[in-house]
């Protein structure tokens, strides 16, 4: 459970006026009580290594590593991978990254922040964590069975998903590959080619 008023933020932006402004609106809206801030990817994975963080806040486009980049590594490191993540981007960016980031990403928020919806974002993606819709929880399910080598069980549980959301293509993707463990390529195939589709 996250406690909102309590949790640890870490803001990733380039840019030192940015880092301010949401540091100032987080402090006038009472969300967390231990902010910490990185000016790129690569130092915020550092943070991430080494102190807990509840949420983070990542800013799309930053040299070094950008956020997507950095989404990328936090979802492939067993210890972060279920850390609640906003990608901060503008609204010419917002096709893109949300092409390539799909449902990695927890919610978005627009540039220019408003305090509104920085506010409105945050409790959305906290109440979600602590309250995971039956698709999260089938989802999480069918990665822990995956990981103790029970891939039959991990596909009803993807299967169950699916049915809270059949369009997911994330979840038709990992069912795909499921069924290549299990040596159903036919299906596996199938299921690749649903997931391709609903990207388009």
């Amino acid at each position: 459970m996250i406690d909102i008023e309590n949790m640890s933020i870490l803001v990733v932006d380039d840019m030192k006026s940015m880092r301010l402004t949401i540091r100032k609106m987080l402090k006038n809206l009472n969300l967390g009580t231990n902010l910490k801030f990185a000016e790129n990817g690569r130092e915020g994975l550092e943070i991430l290594h080494n102190t807990k963080c509840d949420i983070a806040i990542l800013d799309w486009n930053m040299p070094v590593m950008n956020g997507i980049e950095m989404l990328e590594k936090i979802r492939n490191d067993k210890a972060i991978r279920d850390l609640p993540v906003i990608m901060v981007t503008a609204e010419s960016e917002r096709d893109i990254v949300s092409e390539v980031a799909e449902s990695e990403i927890n919610a978005y928020l627009l540039k220019p922040l408003t305090l509104a919806a920085l506010d409105g974002k945050i409790r959305a993606v906290v109440k979600r964590v602590n309250n995971p819709e039956p698709v999260t929880r089938h989802r999480l399910k069918a990665r822990e069975l995956e990981e103790m080598g029970d891939y039959e069980s991990a596909i009803e549980q993807t299967r169950i998903a699916l049915v809270h959301k059949p369009s997911a293509s994330r979840l038709l993707r990992q069912l795909g590959l499921l069924h290549f463990k299990v040596k159903k390529n036919s299906i596996a195939e199938k299921c690749l080619l649903k997931a391709a589709s609903v990207n388009k």
